[in-house]
C-alpha cells in the first residue's frame, strides 16, 4: 500500500472492510461481491447459485 499525505490508500485487497466496501474487499469501489444470486459459479457452489454455501440445488 502506497501511504500519501499521511494516510494509507485503501485496498480492495488489503483483508478489512474499508473505503466504500459493501463487504471485505469487495463491493463499493471494488469488485462486486460474490453471492447466491448473481448467476456465476463462485465460492464454492455446486451448480450456479446453489449447493456448497448457498440453499440446495
Amino acid at each position: 500500500m502506497e501511504e500519501v499525505q499521511g494516510f494509507v490508500e485503501q485496498s480492495c485487497e488489503d483483508g478489512v472492510l474499508s473505503g466504500g466496501e459493501t463487504d471485505v474487499d469487495c463491493g463499493g469501489p471494488c469488485p462486486p461481491c460474490e453471492t447466491c444470486d448473481d448467476g456465476i459459479l463462485n465460492q464454492g457452489e455446486t451448480l450456479v447459485d446453489c449447493g456448497g454455501p448457498c440453499p440446495p440445488c
